[in-house]
């Protein structure tokens, strides 16, 4: 597939509606909001699953995409964990261990491109690993304030 040239294709405003949606989920997150919670995260992973469907189903693949994907998705989990630190849901170490294995991402990524001209892009492992970290962020900020007060 061919890099498309135009920058704001639906996939990429789809990729960068999640930038958008990471600040009223982590707000929802922080606020044991559990509705928003689910609502949010559900519109989330369907702009996740279509931008990238739409983009390789209609040719919008682009550079662009291809780093503002994995972007969003790095901050809004990022976004996520810290506000539920905030909140008293989450231990230090794992905001620690999930905000260290992006900087570590993006660092290599920029040493990457900047170095060797090469473009690294999400993989279906990096995607999983994201995927796990955000369900169990949902399963843990998702739950009722009745049931989190059992934990």
């Amino acid at each position: 597939m061919s890099a498309n040239r135009n920058r704001w294709t639906l996939s990429n405003v789809l990729s960068a509606s999640r930038l958008v949606l990471a600040f009223p989920l982590s707000y929802a997150l922080y606020h044991a909001d559990v509705r928003w919670v689910w609502i949010l995260t559900i519109i989330a992973g369907l702009t996740d699953f279509f931008d990238g469907y739409i983009a390789r189903r209609f040719n919008e693949v682009s550079d662009l995409g291809k780093v503002l994907d994995p972007i969003a998705d790095k901050v809004m989990v990022g976004m996520g964990a810290v506000a539920m630190y905030a909140a008293g849901a989450l231990d230090t170490w794992f905001v620690i261990v999930v905000i260290a294995r992006d900087f570590m991402i993006l660092v290599a990524g920029l040493y990457a491109k900047t170095q060797k001209n090469l473009l690294m892009t999400s993989s279906m492992v990096g995607k999983v690993a994201v995927g796990i970290v955000a369900l169990s962020l949902l399963l843990i900020g998702g739950r009722s304030e009745e049931h989190t007060s059992e934990l």
